[in-house]
């Protein structure tokens, strides 16, 4: 199952996503330039990208209208690159109906300027490196209580982070439950680690790991958080507004 966790309804330019892979481990085999925090709009199309220090890259794929974002394609790939050119190779997950398909991809990058490519089902043109990537995250950034809604609206998701120890509980409206942990990711330096377990009335819990990060837009405070099972069968995405 793929799951939809939140479909933030907020102004379009306010659109800042997370990407996620594993912990920090394997950062060195990796030191391509092309690592960071990518962005674009094209059309109706909004593109989020992270590339991360170990060479993993999220891109999630939004359809913008309305001033309304509903995320459509969220792309897991692991990257090599060199000569100003990579290539990408992972799994592609269609959020809305819970369906998922190989990823191949390829494209060109300026360090630090632009990314554009492919994968895919998916085009991106002219992604617009985010510096915010640079800025090292603390524990206290993530701190507080995280709510959005999701499944048009007819549910909702809480997230409380403890600001000083980084431990996560929460529950949703439709009585799954969360624990775990947020902590700054140091490989990564905008990053958070995430590590839940979620536990619905149903079924077994679902162990979930990924990465996070906070920003701020129309006033308000945002975090993002894509997460997936160890074996990438299952992803989910969480966009909250602080309270």
């Amino acid at each position: 199952m793929y799951r939809l966790l939140t479909v933030m309804m907020v102004m379009a330019s306010a659109l800042l996503l997370s990407g996620c892979g594993g912990g920090d481990g394997g950062a060195a085999s990796f030191s391509s330039s092309l690592k960071g925090i990518w962005a674009g709009t094209a059309g109706n199309v909004v593109t989020k990208a992270i590339v991360l220090a170990n060479g993993e890259g999220w891109f999630i794929f939004g359809n913008a209208q309305n001033n309304a974002i509903t995320f459509t394609f969220c792309d897991h790939v692991q990257m090599t690159a060199s000569n100003n050119s990579f290539m990408a190779q992972g799994t592609q997950y269609l959020l809305q109906n819970g369906t998922s398909a190989d990823a191949t991809g390829s494209g060109t990058f300026v360090e630090k300027t632009f990314l554009t490519g492919s994968l895919s089902t998916s085009t991106f043109t002219n992604l617009v490196y985010d510096s915010s990537y640079e800025k090292r995250a603390v524990q206290s950034d993530i701190g507080g209580s995280w709510s959005g809604a999701f499944g048009g609206g007819a549910s909702s998701l809480t997230l409380t982070v403890n600001g000083t120890t980084g431990e996560v509980s929460g529950e949703s409206s439709n009585k799954c439950s969360y624990g775990g942990s947020a902590q700054p990711r140091s490989a990564d330096p905008a990053l958070f680690d995430v590590n839940l377990t979620e536990t619905c009335l149903t079924g077994t819990p679902t162990e979930l790991s990924g990465i996070a990060y906070t920003t701020a837009g129309s006033g308000a405070t945002y975090v993002s958080i894509v997460v997936t099972t160890a074996d990438r069968s299952d992803v989910a995405l969480f966009v909250g507004q602080k309270q």
